[in-house]
């Protein structure tokens, strides 16, 4: 998983101050998105940053390429480390009313498990008009906090493209930098929470 691997390093490296680039934007403290292609950072009526991303695509067909282009927004945030934020099945599951209800089917989901870092990739297929999302969740357990991490990935096709990987597009031509301390405890589910407790002791 590349959020881990950089993950690692950021522990190991120090800071260095560098100029802001123009593909990337920080999220919130410690993690950073990046894209090779336009980028704009937003900011949502709480505060949150936003960060959206397009390029250009060539989809290939039975009379030649077509042109296409990819669409994503990326946000994170920090709040105390809950199992369930920790739980990614289950964060998507508590969205997939509201996915549904959008005209989108799950078609693949790719999970990567992590004392530290975990990682779902959902794609899923729309209509009307067609399209693919690749919905990433990230949750990275630092200290006593947990940071979770959220991109949405949009690739409009039409019909007669052949079968493509969103899911390795948009990790191709999109990432995150993650560079936070380590977890107080080197096990999360180790860790009690609301969600673990059974008898809170008087």
């Amino acid at each position: 998983m590349r959020v881990a691997a950089l993950f690692a390093v950021g522990l190991a490296t120090a800071a260095v101050a560098q100029e802001p680039d123009p593909h990337e934007v920080q999220l919130t403290p410690g993690v950073t998105f990046t894209g090779d292609g336009g980028i704009e950072r937003l900011e949502g009526v709480d505060g949150t940053v936003i960060a959206t991303f397009w390029r250009p695509m060539q989809y290939e067909t039975a009379a030649g390429p077509v042109a296409g282009r990819m669409d994503c927004r990326a946000t994170a945030g920090w709040s105390p480390f809950s199992a369930a934020l920790f739980a990614l099945d289950g964060v998507h599951a508590a969205q997939e009313d509201r996915l549904s209800s959008r005209g989108l089917t799950e078609i693949e989901r790719h999970e990567q498990d992590g004392e530290q870092v975990r990682q779902l990739d959902v794609t899923m297929r729309g209509t009307g008009p067609l399209r693919y999302h690749v919905l990433t969740y990230i949750a990275v357990r630092t200290g006593d906090d947990i940071v979770s991490i959220r991109r949405d990935c949009v690739f409009p096709r039409r019909s007669g493209v052949s079968k493509a990987d969103y899911r390795r597009l948009a990790r191709l031509h999109t990432d995150f930098t993650v560079v936070l301390p380590p977890p107080a405890s080197p096990l999360a589910q180790d860790t009690p929470s609301l969600e673990t407790l059974s008898e809170v002791p008087l």
